[in-house]
C-alpha cells in the first residue's frame, strides 16, 4: 500500500516548519553553508523529503525570504496605521523596521546579507520575494510621498525614503554584526536619523510677522 496523500493543512504545517528551521540555517551558515542534509536533520525527516515541498536549495532560500519580507510588511503597515500624521506616519514605520530587525535578527541578516548567486542585483529580478521586497518598499515610499503631499516634507519623497531605509539599514546592520563602537548607542544612532530627518526635511510653517494677528 502506498503512502497516504498528505492533507493541505498538513502540507502547509510542514512548509512552516520547514521555512522555520532552514531560516535558522541560512542565517548560521550562509547560502553556501546550508545543505539539505542539515535541513533534515534538523527536522527529524530524510534529507530527501524537502523535495517534496521545494524543488532546490533556491526555491527553499526564496521562500524563507518571502516570507521574512512578508512579515516586514505586516510590521510596517500595523506601525503606521496608528500615525496620526504624515510625519508621524514616517517616523511609525522607520520604528517598526527598528523593531523588526532587532526581534528577528536571523531573518534581517538573510533578508538582506544572503544571495542565491552572485549577482548584485539578482534578488530585484526574480523569485517570490521580489513582490514583499517591493510592497515593503512601495510602503515606506508613499509614507514619505504622503507628507510631500500634505506639505510636510521638502525634497523628493521617493530619493528621500531611500535615504531613510538606507540609513537606518546602516545602523541595524552595524548593531547585529556587532561591529558599533563600546560607545556608542544603536538607540542614540537610530534618534540621530529620525532628528536629522526631520531636522533638515520637514517642511516648517512660515515665520509669522509679529505685527501680524494670530
Amino acid at each position: 500500500m502506498g503512502r497516504p496523500a498528505l492533507q493541505p493543512d498538513e502540507i502547509n504545517e510542514f512548509r512552516e516548519r520547514l521555512c522555520e528551521a532552514a531560516l535558522r540555517l541560512f542565517a548560521e551558515h550562509g547560502y553556501d553553508g546550508f545543505t539539505l542534509r542539515a535541513l533534515g536533520s534538523a527536522l527529524a525527516c530524510s534529507p530527501t523529503t524537502p523535495y517534496r515541498y521545494f524543488e532546490n536549495k533556491a526555491e527553499i532560500y526564496d521562500a524563507v525570504c518571502a516570507r521574512a519580507f512578508e512579515d516586514l510588511c505586516e510590521a510596517q503597515a500595523a506601525g503606521r496605521a496608528g500615525a496620526d500624521t504624515p510625519w508621524e506616519g514616517i517616523r511609525a514605520q522607520g520604528r517598526s523596521y527598528v523593531g523588526f530587525a532587532r526581534a528577528h535578527p536571523h531573518a534581517y541578516r538573510v533578508m538582506f546579507d544572503l544571495r542565491a548567486d552572485d549577482k548584485p542585483r539578482a534578488f530585484a529580478k526574480k523569485g517570490r520575494h521580489v513582490e514583499p521586497i517591493m510592497r515593503s518598499w512601495r510602503l515606506l515610499s508613499s509614507a514619505f510621498e504622503t507628507a510631500a503631499d500634505a506639505g510636510e516634507l521638502e525634497g523628493d519623497p521617493r530619493r528621500l525614503a531611500l535615504s531613510f531605509w538606507s540609513s537606518l539599514h546602516g545602523v541595524l546592520s552595524l548593531e547585529l554584526a556587532g561591529c558599533l563602537f563600546e560607545d556608542v548607542a544603536a538607540d542614540d544612532l537610530v534618534a540621530d536619523v529620525f532628528e536629522r530627518f526631520e531636522r533638515t526635511y520637514r517642511s516648517r510653517p512660515p515665520t509669522r510677522d509679529p505685527g501680524e494677528s494670530p
